[in-house]
């Protein structure tokens, strides 16, 4: 009987998981990326007992998913290059690099991974990893409130502007742990402990505007057949969007193909279709299985359409093969809740 009952618990238990999981939604269309224009990072920590050293990082990569309705959803992954962080000054810049503070050699980039928000009355923190030469430790970014533009600029993307900043121990990292620049000097040490980054992103969100946009015509004025197939998609389904496919690519192959099919399945994916979309992408990749926008793009139209056991595959794929690309390991965290560990991952 005891057998019975713990086989008929674990079966519970499996199948209560799984349902869950097939449950939680995650909305795409909150998710944001961040766009270089407009955006700075920025260090500081004193210098000397009595200055600051300053700095700013050159390169680096987020993705976020925020909703002003449920900013305790908040979420982001961001990496930044060590190589890319700068003192513009030659010789400090080389002690920076080196095995004694950042060692970009062996360690290229930083992540930060939030574990959960926190609304406050001005904004809201991001609890989370932050991830150091293999070391993680857990840190508190303090964001203001975003500001909101919806479907803004010639683009029509749907934009996010978000203020923050952290500050960490550089000892928890062994960021110049042993050396001169923990000798005391007036009020403090010849480089301080703490580091401050202070950060303003620019996000972006991909719209069904733009996209209608950007496929309606062809640089010849003619109506592009991205365009056609998605309509005719929306229309009449993924048996109407290929017949269209079909017809188009019997008329003219040189420029009708899984080009064709991944651009209207983006559409149809940011117009509440990603199930069709998932269909599209598919076919697509049955005619060219090396199709990179398409390989790089059906794992959003998976997490749409709920196909989250798919959508985990594809992007632990695409994360060991892509390891620099900060959405992979975002949509991982918010399927499965797999954090990061390494910053070599």
């Amino acid at each position: 009987m005891n057998k019975k009952l713990l086989l008929f618990g674990s079966i519970f238990l499996s199948t209560f998981l799984l349902t869950v999981a097939q449950e939680k939604k995650i909305d795409m269309g909150k998710r944001y990326q961040i766009i270089k224009d407009n955006s700075f990072v920025q260090f500081r920590l004193d210098n000397l007992g009595e200055g600051v050293i300053r700095g700013g990082v050159a390169a680096y990569q987020g993705t976020f998913f925020y909703d002003p309705n449920n900013v305790a959803s908040t979420s982001a992954t961001v990496r930044f290059d060590t190589e890319a962080f700068t003192t513009l000054h030659v010789k400090r810049d080389e002690v920076l690099q080196s095995a004694q503070f950042l060692n970009s050699a062996e360690f290229p980039h930083i992540w930060f991974q939030s574990t959960k928000a926190v609304p406050k009355g001005d904004g809201f923190d991001l609890v989370g990893n932050l991830i150091i030469k293999d070391i993680v430790k857990e840190v508190t970014v303090t964001c203001k409130t975003p500001q909101m533009m919806p479907k803004s600029g010639p683009e029509k993307y749907d934009r996010v502007f978000v203020r923050g900043e952290m500050t960490f121990n550089r000892m928890d990292f062994d960021l110049g742990k042993e050396g001169p620049w923990n000798t005391p000097m007036g009020n403090g040490k010849l480089m301080g402990d703490d580091v401050s980054i202070e950060f303003h992103f620019h996000l972006y969100s991909w719209t069904i505007d733009h996209l209608k946009d950007r496929f309606a015509k062809t640089k010849e004025g003619n109506p592009h057949p991205a365009g056609l197939v998605y309509q005719a998609a929306v229309e009449k389904g993924t048996k109407g969007g290929m017949k269209k496919y079909n017809e188009l690519r019997k008329a003219d192959k040189n420029s009708v193909g899984p080009s064709t099919l991944g651009d209207a399945a983006w559409m149809l994916m940011n117009d509440g279709h990603p199930g069709v979309a998932v269909d599209l992408f598919e076919n697509g990749l049955k005619e060219d299985p090396r199709h990179m926008a398409n390989v790089m793009r059906i794992g959003d139209a998976y997490v749409g359409a709920g196909k989250h056991e798919e959508a985990i595959k594809h992007f632990t794929m695409l994360s060991s093969q892509f390891p620099k690309n900060t959405h992979w390991p975002e949509l991982l965290k918010l399927l499965d809740g797999k954090l990061m560990t390494k910053s070599s991952q």
